[in-house]
């Protein structure tokens, strides 16, 4: 079944469209040398940004999800993500949200949920009110070309950089909050906050952070 469009706005192929944040889990051992930052880059290329940046919801290297669910286990080491993950909101021009669908064990899962709901309010803050998803999700970059592979038969298109235009689209950031009520109506009332700010600027300062 061929996937189709259903809240999300298509991504039109342009150049210089800037640079694309990218927020995924947390690092690799392998730095640049993966599969989700190869990824990254083919989608880069492929919906037209001039470069991508990766921040992460915690720094702590990990060979995967479990191994990070028995290290990630202190507040602190989370907070000492957010300044990097608020200055690379700010700076980027479009926003993709990645950190994958695995839940971690007990407290790092916990912790996981509190940053996922803060770096959502600061991309409300910093003026995203849409985010890129694959395919309505946040799935990981490492999944990305699995996800669209042909065998598959999810996603029409010849190659993969048409496979990822297809899927990789815009949605409102309030459908990362769709399966929790509590998380739904955070969102919104942070979008109805940001709308005010916005109302009670001065007309010639409204569109200055986009155009």
């Amino acid at each position: 079944m061929v996937a189709t469009e259903t809240r999300s706005e298509f991504v039109e192929q342009k150049p210089n469209r800037g640079m694309l944040c990218a927020v995924l889990l947390n690092p690799s051992f392998n730095a640049g040398n993966t599969i989700s930052h190869a990824n990254l880059d083919v989608a880069t290329t492929s919906l037209g940004f001039n470069d991508f940046q990766i921040v992460n919801l915690v720094q702590i290297p990990s060979r995967n999800s479990k191994d990070l669910a028995q290290m990630a286990t202190r507040q602190e080491e989370w907070l000492l993500s957010r300044p990097e993950i608020d200055k690379a909101l700010n700076s980027a021009d479009e926003v993709a949200f990645a950190w994958g669908a695995s839940r971690l064990a007990d407290d790092a899962n916990r912790y996981k949920e509190e940053q996922i709901t803060w770096t959502v309010q600061q991309a409300l803050r910093a003026g995203h009110s849409e985010v890129l998803l694959m395919d309505g999700s946040p799935r990981h970059p490492s999944r990305w070309r699995q996800y669209v592979g042909p065998q598959k038969m999810r996603v029409a298109g010849d190659t993969l950089e048409d496979r990822f235009r297809s899927v990789l689209n815009r949605h409102p950031i309030e459908t990362l909050w769709s399966a929790g009520e509590k998380r739904l109506s955070e969102a919104r009332a942070m979008m109805k906050q940001v709308s005010s700010v916005k109302e009670e600027m001065d007309p010639s300062e409204r569109g200055s952070r986009r155009s």
